[in-house]
């Protein structure tokens, strides 16, 4: 949404324009999906309102690290990973969730 407003400045006459937008279509997160602990020690579990058809971690420039494909709504992943800051991609039904995860001790 766009809305444009005009604004008198300082009295004088002279007029400028104000221009307000606001974000549309921003899907809210679907209720049900969760990524925990995070930080993690190396287990990650996720929950999803349906199963899970694709997991990917990724380094932070999105090169694929591990996939999984575990088709259960209750995931348990042990990840052999440097400490760091990661993504992880989930995959279920016609939705993609892209999580960050910070692995350390």
């Amino acid at each position: 949404m766009i809305n444009r407003f005009t604004i008198l400045e300082d009295c004088s006459g002279q007029q400028a324009d104000f221009v307000y937008c606001q974000a549309l279509g921003m899907a809210e997160p679907e209720a049900g999906f969760r990524i925990y602990p995070n930080p993690s020690a190396g287990v990650l579990y996720i929950q999803a309102p349906r199963n899970v058809d694709q997991v990917r971690i990724m380094n932070m420039m999105g090169q694929s690290l591990a996939e999984f494909r575990p088709n259960e709504s209750e995931v348990q992943l042990r990840l052999d990973l440097a400490e760091g800051l990661y993504l992880v991609e989930c995959i279920y039904g016609n939705e993609r969730r892209v999580e960050r995860l910070v692995v350390g001790n």
